[in-house]
């Protein structure tokens, strides 16, 4: 059960949160003293937040904020073991480390319009590929080494959307062609490339993985030891309409001679089965 924590009133000087992030290293343990989260803001920060405990209560309070350049905050996201924390603001991609003072700017981009500016950021998950960092502005998809402080494969994509699967290496992108592209950040070529055509705008998505598959190792190969990434997981997303959709395989395969791919739909949970009440 829920129970409220913490109102905190105008956190960006009563200016929009733009996104916040919870740290995973932080937040694993049952003990609300490691709870930690970062928010950024329309006024051009970005802000950590921790949890304080006083007589029986748990509350949040700020620890730090921090800007780059005077330019605009955006996506916020904590890599999987939390030892670094990236902020996009507006056309550059800064990383941060544990003690969140900066350690470096990833992307020197000399044309600050808006086109520029990043808009989605999302960590690479398990051990062969957690170094890496997707990031996507309105007309590129584009991959960092964190490591070693390059890019490592950019393509031309106009994203709505961007969401990674916890369990395993897979990316989820949508586009305004009304596409989906789920694919690992280690590669440029895509592992399923599903028509959304003639569906609303998805407006939020997330991965979950099937029962029965628990470890990292069986959601990458798939319960049945095949590569296929609906095969230990679940694409959802949400429209702009409120519907709730699902990504399933409409045709397996007959005849296993055929050196084609399964093909993927996109499927519908009637709404009279959810809640999609709107404020």
């Amino acid at each position: 059960m829920f129970k409220l924590s913490t109102v905190i009133s105008k956190p960006h000087s009563g200016l929009p949160v733009i996104d916040l992030q919870f740290s995973p290293s932080r937040s694993q343990f049952n003990d609300p003293h490691t709870y930690t989260c970062v928010s950024t803001g329309a006024n051009g920060q970005y802000t950590v937040w921790s949890c304080t405990y006083k007589d029986g209560s748990v509350s949040w309070s700020k620890d730090k904020e921090d800007s780059y350049h005077g330019l605009p905050a955006g996506p916020v996201g904590f890599s999987q073991d939390g030892s670094s924390l990236a902020v996009g603001f507006g056309p550059c991609l800064t990383l941060w480390d544990r003690a969140f003072e900066l350690k470096c700017s990833l992307s020197h981009v000399c044309d600050k319009s808006e086109t520029h500016y990043i808009r989605f950021l999302e960590w690479a998950q398990g051990p062969d590929c957690s170094h890496l960092l997707v990031g996507s502005c309105s007309n590129w998809v584009r991959v960092w080494d964190t490591v070693l402080g390059h890019n490592v494969w950019q393509v031309p994509l106009q994203a709505t959307l961007l969401v990674s699967d916890p369990g395993t290496s897979y990316m989820a992108v949508f586009t305004n062609t009304q596409k989906i592209y789920v694919f690992k950040p280690s590669s440029p070529k895509p592992d399923s490339i599903i028509s959304a055509k003639g569906h609303n705008r998805a407006v939020a998505a997330c991965f979950v993985s099937h029962s029965g598959v628990t470890s990292f190792e069986e959601k990458e190969t798939g319960p049945d030891n095949t590569s296929a990434w609906y095969e230990a997981t679940q694409l959802y997303f949400v429209t702009s309409h409120m519907e709730l959709m699902f990504v399933k395989l409409l045709n397996p395969f007959e005849d296993q001679s055929l050196p084609s791919s399964p093909s993927l739909g996109i499927s519908w949970y009637p709404s009279e089965h959810y809640c999609t009440r709107t404020l």
